[in-house]
């Protein structure tokens, strides 16, 4: 075909004789194209172009030229994603895609609009439709930045487009098109808004890409200014001119046009090697794209991606801190209260009695006597049962919440505090049956020693050797009984029980609290302030001082903790005794039951109210998930048009929300872990 041959529209146009030496294979092929108005029938007078037909091998050059209006960009649209034949009824013709792989590897699409991301800086927006096909980015930054060095714009790459002029960002998009080096590359109106030097810049890049193997096919209104007639046909164009004429004739055929550029400089990037016509892109690479645009949207936007996580946490953390809670609401407390089979008290509240005495909650308003404990223990061995082992230093089971070991029956006195923690004291058998060690220290072996709990010992960092005062005196009480000065001999290994916040120490001490059991110290001075209340220094005493006013019998407890040697005997005991009018006899864990039931009947309330909450939350969570899309609809139609999948495309997008969720999940899991600690610190 000679440069000076005419071509009929209707003629298939064959750009075979412009090919490089080496091309042979077919990439394209049109036939019969044409457009209509979508609501007109198909007279003549109806359509932009019809019978349109040509083919594309690798490195030819079509440029179509024509009016605005005249069908261009719905051309090229139509190149790039033949299957709008079968769902318009606009058009007529078929298009071929000879090539394997998806339009993202073997279309380079430079849009009429620049539609570089805001989020992405120059450089990045250059490379993104190579790093959507999944190449390498190391040798797509190579390529973009000769690119961007040949148009003197290298100094811009790590710029927003925001800040760089509209022609400035046309060439980024041109870039863009380029860089992933594919087999066709559709440039609709390549040189728009640009002066004739920038403009020849673009149809240099372009005449670079045909020396590549590439071919275009470019949209113009009317034929570059630098194409001349020439007799080289290494780098000739073709043109097809479409349009209409003033008199409404739907189409001007034109002799197509051979054409060169007569000054284009030919520079080749032997680093940068992509194997486009096979559709080759590691997924790797294209999975790493698609986090790093929606981190780069993150960083964008921060307030948005804040939101998204404050609406997941909320949303995660209510059903979440309601299970972990429910969870150690129906473990943890009876997990405790089955430590104790049965628990003897004065008769009075049976719950007041388990909270007292097991939880360390409060105090009980009546008390037993020490006599009732040795009459009980006189009753248990004229039954028979099993006598108290001698209690050892340290247990052989540090895990062990109950000695299977112990019988018998352990006196308790839980009346006083210090600060929050309670003074309970009982012997040493308390800590054989529950099977409590020691992390440091011994245990109370004389009046005035104290064990202290692993909670009490962190919190004022106390070790044995030093000292604790004991007793809270109520400043209305006109008897004046001054507080205990305690020496810690040992701490406790932690339980994650009540007892950690707890002090231990035997009953005569307790007593000497209650100020019954006092000494007599020789007075140094005098005390010249009344209302000084003195402290009783049980560390630096004469023990041998201290008596008992009163009998022992009639000393206080605040109840008895009975271990029985199984489930029959444990039966038996409560049996005979729910008979003695002196004191009640409970389990524990059956009245912790009922208990735990009136508050889960609660919180089914709460519940509901966390249900509805989070309803709320979820429409919350939708509508700012509608608003990152919307804020993100031009970046999904860019890549859409660009070749993206759908699937490729909420990858992208559901990277975000992807991070937001992990985000609220993290956030969620510490909001509940802080109310467990707060929890663990009630039941302890």
């Amino acid at each position: 075909m000679s440069h000076t041959d005419q071509l009929n529209i209707s003629d298939q146009l064959n750009i075979s004789d412009q090919l490089i030496e080496n091309s042979q294979a077919m990439i394209l092929s049109a036939h019969k194209l044409g457009i209509r108005f979508a609501e007109s029938d198909k007279s003549d007078e109806n359509w932009l172009f019809r019978d349109l037909s040509f083919n594309l091998y690798p490195g030819d050059g079509l440029i179509i030229c024509g009016p605005s209006g005249s069908g261009k960009t719905t051309l090229l649209t139509l190149l790039a994603n033949q299957n709008n034949f079968q769902t318009s009824p606009a058009l007529e013709g078929s298009i071929n895609h000879c090539l394997e792989g998806s339009a993202l590897v073997n279309l380079g699409m430079l849009f009429q609009e620049n539609r570089l991301l805001p989020h992405l800086n120059i450089m990045e927006n250059a490379t993104l439709a190579a790093d959507l096909a999944g190449y390498p980015g190391k040798e797509s930054r190579i390529a973009a930045s000769q690119y961007l060095d040949q148009l003197g714009m290298s100094h811009l790459k790590n710029r927003k487009p925001s800040s760089v002029s509209g022609g400035e960002g046309r060439r980024v998009a041109l870039i863009r098109a380029l860089v992933a080096r594919a087999p066709i590359i559709l440039a609709d109106e390549p040189d728009s808004g640009l002066d004739q030097e920038n403009g020849m810049a673009v149809w240099n890049l372009l005449c670079q890409a045909r020396a590549m193997g590439s071919a275009i096919v470019a949209a113009c209104h009317q034929k570059p200014a630098f194409i001349d007639c020439s007799a080289d046909e290494n780098f000739s164009w073709s043109i097809i001119r479409i349009g209409t004429r003033p008199d409404n004739d739907v189409f001007i055929p034109e002799a197509s046009e051979l054409a060169k550029n007569d000054d284009v400089f030919i520079h080749k990037n032997d680093t940068f090697i992509a194997d486009n016509a096979n559709g080759r892109g590691s997924i790797f690479n294209r999975l790493s794209t698609y986090l790093r645009l929606s981190l780069r949207h993150m960083r964008h936007r921060p307030l948005l991606f804040l939101v998204l996580c404050l609406c997941f946490c909320a949303l995660l953390a209510v059903p979440i801190s309601s299970m972990k809670i429910s969870a150690v609401l129906s473990t943890q407390p009876l997990r405790r209260a089955s430590a104790f089979p049965l628990l003897a008290g004065a008769p009075a509240s049976p719950f007041q009695l388990v909270m007292s005495e097991i939880y360390r909650r409060g105090k009980v308003d009546r008390t037993l006597e020490y006599g009732d404990y040795l009459d009980l223990l006189k009753w248990w061995r004229k039954c028979g049962f099993q006598s108290q082992p001698q209690h050892q230093n340290q247990p052989q089971n540090q895990n062990q919440m109950q000695s299977p070991s112990f019988t018998g029956i352990i006196p308790l006195h839980c009346l006083h505090s210090t600060g929050k923690s309670i003074v309970a004291g009982t012997t040493l058998h308390y800590f054989d049956a529950l099977g409590i060690t020691l992390e440091k220290g011994d245990f109370f072996q004389i009046l005035g020693d104290t064990v202290i709990g692993s909670t009490i010992a962190q919190q004022r960092k106390l070790a044995p050797g030093d000292t604790i005062v004991a007793g809270n005196p109520d400043p209305w009480d006109i008897t004046g009984t001054p507080p205990v000065k305690l020496k810690i001999t040992g701490v406790l290994a932690p339980t994650l029980t009540p007892d950690d916040n707890s002090l231990f120490v035997d009953l005569k001490t307790a007593w000497t609290i209650d100020g019954a059991l006092h000494g007599h110290q020789k007075a140094v001075g005098r005390v010249t302030d009344p209302s000084m209340k003195m402290v009783t220094e049980l560390a630096d005493s004469d023990l041998s001082t201290f008596h008992l006013h009163g009998n022992m019998k009639s000393m206080p407890l605040s109840s008895m903790a009975i271990f029985p040697a199984g489930t029959t005997q444990e039966a038996i005991i409560a049996a005979q005794l729910s008979l003695r009018k002196e004191f009640q006899i409970i389990r524990p864990r059956k009245v912790a039951s009922e208990a735990l039931d009136v508050i889960f009947d609660v919180k089914g309330f709460f519940d509901l109210h966390g249900m509805a909450l989070s309803g709320v939350m979820a429409v919350a969570l939708l509508t700012i998930l509608w608003l990152s899309f919307r804020f993100r609809e031009a970046e999904a139609s860019l890549l859409r048009d660009m070749g993206c999948s759908t699937a490729a495309i909420f990858t992208s997008m559901g990277s975000e929300i992807l991070w937001a969720l992990i985000a609220g999940f993290m956030a969620a899991m510490t909001l509940s872990d802080r109310a467990m600690l707060l929890l663990d610190r009630i039941f302890s």
